[in-house]
């Protein structure tokens, strides 16, 4: 187990025995095709985070910041680098890691 993880599992047992939730904010993975950072080996990590607060039975976790399309049909803003677009598109980078989002979000909800 690394490290992030560890903290987590953690952090939720010292949650529980407080009879207080744990919820992990805030963490993302800058995706940069430009500067050729890609969403697999950055993303590997954040993915076993998700894993250790759904299986250490933590209440909740944000993602920093999974988007879809807004109301006049564009994408929010990438003000800081770390936006993960939902979008189908092929040519989208971050796609599957939007769909693993989106799945552990589902489990989370029925946990």
């Amino acid at each position: 187990m690394v490290r992030g993880e560890a903290w987590i599992i953690k952090h939720a047992a010292d949650a529980a025995g407080l009879g207080e939730p744990l919820v992990l904010e805030e963490f993302g993975v800058s995706l940069n095709a430009s500067r050729g950072v890609s969403t697999r080996q950055p993303a590997t990590s954040r993915i076993r985070w998700l894993d250790a607060v759904l299986q250490s039975g933590g209440a909740g976790d944000q993602f920093w910041l999974l988007t879809s399309r807004a109301d006049a049909g564009s994408f929010y803003p990438d003000h800081d680098g770390y936006r993960v677009m939902w979008n189908a598109d092929v040519s989208n980078l971050a796609a599957s890691l939007a769909k693993l989002l989106s799945a552990h979000a589902k489990a989370m909800a029925d946990g």
